[in-house]
């Protein structure tokens, strides 16, 4: 390949990588919310997949496996999104998500953080939270695997950019 081609190439490269951090960090990446008996839920709009997953304080969401007697709130956290992973777009959600150190927030709300990889590799704006109540009851969880994966090849090599932006 010649060298203009090269520069070419690793011009779009550059573009579309800027394109998708650029859409990732802008706003309206959700389907307005929709309410289901106390349980609101919004979706990515170029995905199709679960973005936000709440409910009333007053009537969290009981998930059975993360009311064992004994969980940590990193533990409690895992159960929920085995649970409703596949709705976020996780096919593994303990291999694809890496825990990022939580916290306790105000009235003892729980929030466990994780970052989503690819074969180890973090994606851009990965990043999914569970917020829970004392009992480790679901308030709410957003953000995550609305990603998207872009081949590019450069120079007999090729390169894969994920976003959860969700940009084709």
């Amino acid at each position: 390949m010649s060298r203009l081609g090269r520069t070419l190439l690793s011009i779009i490269a550059v573009l579309v990588v800027s394109s998708i951090a650029t859409s990732a960090w802008g706003s309206g990446s959700a389907v307005g919310p929709r309410q289901e008996g106390g349980v609101r839920r919004a979706y990515h709009r170029q995905t199709g997949k679960l973005s936000f997953l709440g409910a009333d304080p007053a009537e969290p969401i009981v998930v059975p496996s993360a009311q064992a007697e004994g969980l940590t709130s990193d533990e409690r956290a895992m159960a929920i999104l085995e649970a409703y992973g596949s709705e976020f777009g996780l096919n593994e959600p303990g291999v694809e998500l890496v825990l990022i150190p939580d916290k306790t927030l105000a009235r003892d709300r729980g929030s466990v953080r994780y970052q989503q990889t690819y074969q180890g590799i973090p994606v851009l704006a990965g990043e999914l939270i569970v917020n829970t109540d004392p009992a480790g009851n679901l308030q709410e969880t957003n953000n995550a695997n609305n990603s998207a994966a872009i081949k590019i090849q450069l120079a007999g090599s090729t390169v894969t950019v994920l976003s959860s932006s969700g940009c084709p």
